[in-house]
C-alpha cells in the first residue's frame, strides 16, 4: 500500500537515517488485522516521539504494509521491521521485530525494488524475477500448485514461478490481500483477493496465478499503486485508470475493469498512492486527491465529500511523491520538506497540529533532515532523511598554498562575498570613468597647442601661415580652401579644439562621444569662436555690406556681424565685401564645430549672417 515508485528501479542513495512515528504497530507483537487506533484489538504501546535508525549503506527505497515496513539499502539487502505473524518480515519466523533486522536471501540476483501489503511482502530483482514472502491464503503471492503447502504462510523469500513464461517484472504494488506486477513491456498482471474487483479481471473471481489485466491495447502502463481494495494505473497517453471498490473510484458500486478517470484523462501522472478508501497522484509537480475525505484525508481543508479529483493548493515547491495511509495522507517536496494531513488518532500527523484530531491541510512536518523518501502504513509514517546534515554538509575551508615553498600558508582564502563585492565596486568605478570629461588640465593643454596634426598622432604637420594684414576677407580663395583641411585636427590659443567627422570623438580634448551633437544630413555646420573659425566661414559667404553713412566706421574686435564667438579682427580694416558664393566655394571642406556649442545655435547664427 501507499505510493509506487515510478518507474521500479532504485535510485540513487542519497538517505542514511530512517525515521518513523505514529501508531506502534511496527514494534508491536500480535495480529496484522488489528483495528484501528482507539479499537480494543489496538495495542496498548503508542509511540510518544518519532523513532530512528540508521542504515549504513543509505536507503534506497521503502514500502509499508498494514503492520510491517521493508527498506532496501544500496547493497541489495532489504531490512524489515514490525509485526511478523505471518511471516511477512522475511526472517524465518513468525516472531515481530521491533528493530530493523535483516530479511533471509537466498538468491545471487540483486534486489532493486520491495513492496508491502497487509501480511505480505515482495522483492524485484535486477534480472526481472520476483520473490515473496508472508501470508498466502488468497493466492497475494500466488499459488504454487506443485508444493504441498502452496496455500501456508511463506516464511522466507520464495521466488514466485507462476509468472508467464519470458515476463520480467519491472516494478509491483501490493493491496491488503493482493498483488500486482508491471512488466517491462508496460504490461500489468495481477493475482489474490478480487471480492471488490480490485484485480481489474472484468470479473469478481479470484486469481491464484497472476492473470492478464484489462488495460485499453494500447496502453502502455508506467506507474500503479494499490490501496486496501482499489487499484489506480498511469498510461504514457491515455491518463490515468482506476478500478476496485466504489467509493475510491468515485463511483456508487464496485468497478471490475480499469476506467478512465475523467479528469486526468489526459494527465501524465508521475507518482501515484492509495490508501484505505482515497487516492493521490502527482501531475507536473501538483497534487490531485479524490475518494473518502472524512477525515480530511485528501487535504482540502474540509471534510466534505467530493466527486471529483481535486487539485491541492500549491506546498510553495514541486512535489516529488506521495503517500497515503488509511486515513491520512502526506507529500514530500523537491527542497525536502514534508506535509501530512489527515486522521491524526495516532499522531499521523506530527508538528503544531499534533494535538488535532483532525488536520484537513497540509501541515509541515519537523524531520531531523531533509526526507529524500517516504512511505505510509496504515497508521505509521516512515521517512528517510539525510543523515549527514549539519556541520558535516559545510563545505571544506579553501588553503592558500604558497608558490615560493608550496606550504600551506596561514592567510585565508578569500571567500566568494570577499571577491565579489570589491568586483562590482571596481566595475562602478571604472564605468563612471568612462562617462567623466577630460580634466581641464588635459584640455588646456590641448588649446594651448598650435600644431595642426593629421588623422594619424604619429604625423605632425606645420601650422598654416599666418593671415594676410588685410584680414579674412584679403586672403585668396586658394589659402581660404587649405585654411580648414578634412581629417585634420585644429587648435587655437583662444578656440578650443574641433574635429572632423573622419576623427574619432575620442581623439578631441574636451569632446565626449555621449555629449558630441548629431551633424545634420546636409553637413556639419560650423559653431563655436575663433580666427579660424572666423577665416573659414567667411571664405565661402556674402558679406552684408555696411549701411548709409557708416561705411568707414571703426568698430572694437570681435564686435561685428561676421565675428562668431568672438572672432578678433585687425583694427582699422572694413569688413569683407565679397560678392556670391560661387561653384569653388561650394567645395570648400566643411568647418567644424566643438562639443561646447550645439548644432541649432550654429544654424541660428549662420542665417543671423547671411541676407
Amino acid at each position: 500500500m501507499g505510493p509506487s515508485d515510478g518507474d521500479g528501479r532504485a535510485p540513487t542513495p542519497t538517505a542514511s537515517l530512517l525515521v518513523w512515528w505514529g501508531s506502534s504497530h511496527l514494534a508491536a507483537s500480535g495480529s496484522s488485522d488489528a483495528g484501528p487506533p482507539g479499537s480494543a484489538a489496538e495495542p496498548a504501546l503508542q509511540l510518544a516521539a518519532a523513532h530512528t535508525a540508521a542504515v549504513p549503506d543509505g536507503v534506497v527505497a521503502i514500502a509499508c504494509g498494514g503492520c510491517h515496513a521493508a527498506v532496501l539499502d544500496a547493497s541489495g539487502q532489504v531490512w524489515t521491521i514490525g509485526n511478523g505473524a505471518a511471516g511477512q518480515l522475511g526472517h524465518g519466523s513468525t516472531q515481530s521485530a521491533g528493530a530493523l533486522q535483516r530479511a533471509v536471501l537466498d538468491t545471487q540476483a540483486k534486489v532493486v525494488g520491495v513492496a508491502a501489503g497487509g501480511r505480505h511482502t515482495l522483492m524485484v530483482t535486477e534480472d526481472g524475477s520476483c520473490l515473496g514472502f508472508g501470508a498466502n491464503f488468497d493466492a497475494q503471492l500466488t499459488h504454487d500448485y506443485a508444493l504441498p503447502d502452496y496455500k501456508s504462510n511463506v516464511l522466507v523469500p520464495r521466488p514466485l514461478r507462476t509468472l508467464p513464461v519470458g515476463v520480467k517484472v519491472r516494478t509491483a504494488a501490493c493491496g491488503s490481500r493482493f498483488s500486482m506486477f508491471l512488466t517491462e513491456e508496460g504490461q500489468l498482471y495481477a493475482c489474490g483477493d478480487n471480492r471488490n474487483g480490485q484485480l481489474g479481471l472484468g470479473e469478481l473471481r479470484s486469481a491464484q496465478v497472476p492473470e492478464r489485466v484489462l488495460m485499453p491495447a494500447k496502453a502502455v502502463t508506467t506507474t500503479i499503486a494499490c490501496g486496501n481494495s482499489h487499484a489506480v494505473a498511469a498510461t504514457d497517453r491515455f491518463g490515468v485508470y482506476c478500478w476496485g471498490l466504489g467509493e475510491p473510484c468515485l463511483q456508487a458500486q464496485d468497478v471490475c475493469k480499469p476506467t478512465r478517470i475523467a479528469t486526468l484523462a489526459q494527465a501524465d501522472a508521475s507518482r501515484l498512492a492509495c490508501g484505505e478508501r482515497h487516492s493521490l497522484a502527482v501531475v507536473k509537480g501538483a497534487v490531485y486527491a479524490w475518494g473518502d475525505n472524512s477525515r480530511g484525508q485528501l487535504g482540502l481543508g474540509h471534510t466534505d465529500p467530493v466527486n471529483v479529483p481535486r487539485k491541492l493548493p500549491s506546498f510553495g515547491t514541486r512535489v516529488a511523491a506521495v503517500g497515503a495511509g488509511a486515513e491520512m495522507s502526506c507529500a514530500l517536496g523537491n527542497d525536502g520538506q514534508l506535509w501530512s494531513w489527515g486522521g491524526n488518532t495516532s499522531s499521523c500527523v506530527s508538528g503544531e497540529h499534533a494535538e488535532q484530531h483532525n488536520v484537513c491541510k497540509p501541515a509541515p512536518v519537523a524531520c531531523p533532515g531533509a526526507a529524500r523518501a517516504l512511505y505510509c502504513a496504515s497508521w505509521n509514517i516512515v521517512v528517510a532523511v539525510d543523515g549527514s546534515q549539519g556541520e558535516a554538509s559545510k563545505p571544506e575551508p579553501k588553503v592558500v598554498v604558497r608558490k615560493e615553498t608550496g606550504e600551506p600558508s596561514k592567510k585565508r582564502a578569500p571567500a566568494e562575498s570577499d571577491i565579489t563585492k570589491p568586483t562590482l565596486a571596481s566595475q562602478a568605478r571604472r564605468a563612471e570613468k568612462r562617462a567623466l570629461p577630460i580634466k581641464p588640465a588635459a584640455a588646456a593643454s590641448a588649446a594651448g597647442s598650435s600644431r595642426t596634426t593629421t588623422a594619424s598622432p604619429r604625423k605632425l604637420q606645420p601650422a598654416p601661415p599666418p593671415a594676410a594684414a588685410g584680414g579674412s576677407g584679403s586672403r585668396s580663395r586658394t589659402q581660404r580652401t587649405k585654411a580648414a583641411p578634412s581629417s585634420t585636427l585644429s587648435t587655437s590659443r583662444d578656440s578650443p579644439a574641433r574635429t572632423s567627422a573622419s576623427v574619432p570623438p575620442a581623439a578631441v580634448a574636451g569632446a565626449s562621444c555621449r555629449t558630441r551633437p548629431r551633424p545634420p544630413p546636409g553637413g556639419s555646420p560650423a559653431s563655436g569662436g575663433g580666427a579660424s573659425e572666423s577665416r573659414t566661414r567667411a571664405a565661402g559667404r556674402k558679406q552684408p555690406a555696411p549701411p548709409p553713412g557708416r561705411a568707414g566706421s571703426k568698430k572694437p574686435a570681435g564686435t561685428g556681424e561676421g565675428s562668431q564667438g568672438g572672432g578678433r579682427r585687425l583694427p582699422g580694416k572694413p569688413k569683407s565685401t565679397a560678392g556670391a558664393p560661387t561653384s569653388q566655394d561650394r567645395t570648400r571642406p566643411r568647418p567644424v564645430y566643438s562639443s561646447g556649442s550645439s548644432w541649432k545655435q550654429s544654424v541660428d547664427q549662420t542665417k543671423k549672417t547671411v541676407p
